[in-house]
């Protein structure tokens, strides 16, 4: 599968995602789908949460785009599928967070750790927390081209 094949993978995704957001916009109760194609798969929900930067003296919700399960196909991986997706998710600016949670994969929990994301860790188990207007990933893969 040559490079351009892969972008357009990645913009079925993206109008998925902008299609859910846009539904929840409007509002729809929906707040969970997965988004997915033949490379990947992805189980995302919009929520509010409070402030998940540890601040407790802050009671603000937040707008928050959960990502709970991720799923790329083994021919695909370390090509880069997740993380431009995952920047065209902070490009979007339609939420105050990111947050990947549950993550068990030690390689996937090095990418974050890598990438600089916020680690939380809840019994035994890593979460992470992107502000949607950091755009470190997006700087990083700039770079790497």
């Amino acid at each position: 599968m040559d490079q351009n094949e892969n972008i357009k993978i990645n913009k079925t995704c993206y109008i998925q995602l902008i299609d859910f957001l846009n539904e929840h916009k409007e509002g729809s109760e929906t707040n969970n789908t997965w988004i997915n194609d033949n490379i990947m798969n992805v189980y995302i929900r919009f929520s509010k949460r409070p402030s998940i930067n540890k601040d407790k003296n802050n009671k603000n919700l937040y707008s928050v785009l959960d990502i709970a399960n991720v799923s790329v196909n083994k021919a695909f991986r370390d090509k880069g599928i997740f993380t431009r997706f995952l920047n065209e998710c902070l490009k979007i600016g339609f939420f105050d967070f990111i947050y990947v949670e549950n993550v068990l994969d030690e390689r996937f929990k090095s990418f974050f750790i890598r990438n600089e994301c916020h680690e939380i860790k809840d019994e035994g188990c890593s979460s992470f927390y992107l502000e949607s207007h950091n755009n470190v990933l997006m700087e990083k893969s700039k770079n790497e081209k």
